[in-house]
């Protein structure tokens, strides 16, 4: 098995960019529960993102032993649990209570990796595998918009309007810059 990096689309564009609104205005949260599979000895998804407070539910589909090992700021800090799924269908529920890029491993399986992305705002999205993405019920104004992704040492920023709803912005990385 490979770990995954990459989900590159058919024109060249980056899956699993967080992108986010650094400057946001109070929002009601998000009301979607993220899930967190392993199956076929992976993590699905490779890349997800959550608000702040919110829990995220990490489940095993395999007949395997996995066990969960989050890893707060990308993996490079303190272990922020460490729980042991020995049997198909074990489901853990863990609530988010700080920002940061969380690396959630497999120590049995070191080639399963996931990142967790924990935002204090409620306007963000994760890119699918053609780049595109969508912040839904982000009012009118000015923005600065940051992009992430597992591969690439800082995160890219650009600022945009939005009016009427919408806004285009579009984000390149330099493929030179990647770890």
């Amino acid at each position: 098995f490979k770990t995954e990096h990459w989900k590159i689309g058919a024109n060249g564009e980056l899956g699993d960019v967080v992108v986010s609104v650094t400057n946001a205005p109070a929002g009601a949260a998000q009301a979607a529960k993220p899930v967190i599979t392993q199956k076929g000895c992976r993590y699905y998804p490779h890349v997800s993102a959550i608000q702040k407070g919110q829990t995220v539910t990490i489940m095993n589909e395999d007949d395997t032993l996995h066990n969960v090992h989050a890893i707060a700021d990308a993996g490079k800090g303190k272990s922020l649990f460490n729980i042991g799924q020995p049997v198909k269908d074990m489901k853990t529920d863990k609530a988010m209570n700080e920002v940061g890029i969380v690396k959630l491993k497999c120590d049995v399986h070191p080639w399963m990796l996931s990142y967790l992305v924990v935002l204090e705002t409620p306007y963000f999205a994760v890119s699918g595998e053609d780049g595109s993405f969508k912040l839904s019920d982000l009012p009118d104004g000015e923005y600065t918009f940051q992009a992430w992704h597992s591969r690439f040492p800082q995160p890219l920023t650009q600022t945009a309007k939005v009016t009427g709803g919408s806004a285009e912005v579009n984000f390149n990385f330099d493929a030179t810059q990647a770890a």
